[in-house]
């Protein structure tokens, strides 16, 4: 046994691993707004959206988001009032997290 060639730090998958994390049946499962435990556990009523945030970063990159990133997913999730579209919009958030070069290199 011996380790592939090239650099550790060079990503290897293929086209169908990208798209599968992409647009897989696990991923649905994974980030779909009624589906995902996650999700449904952050949908607590005294959770801020803040707190939210927070936890989509601390379960996928194991860190806090920084300033910017904060500001653009609390942006996404305040245009929308309604609550089916702000669970659609921390799915999103979720699912960019996961499909993020930062996620693939940690895991």
């Amino acid at each position: 046994m011996r380790p592939p060639p090239g650099s550790l730090i060079d990503y290897r998958a293929g086209t169908l691993q990208a798209l599968m994390l992409m647009n897989g049946r696990t991923m649905a499962d994974v980030t779909g707004p009624g589906q995902s435990k996650l999700l449904l556990a952050i949908d607590a009523p005294y959770m801020k959206d803040e707190d939210r945030v927070d936890a989509l970063f601390l379960a996928t990159l194991a860190r806090r988001p920084d300033k910017d990133e904060s500001a653009a997913c609390l942006a996404a999730m305040s245009e929308n009032t309604d609550a089916k579209k702000r669970n659609q919009a921390l799915s999103n958030i979720l699912w960019a997290l996961l499909n993020s070069t930062e996620f693939t290199f940690n895991q």
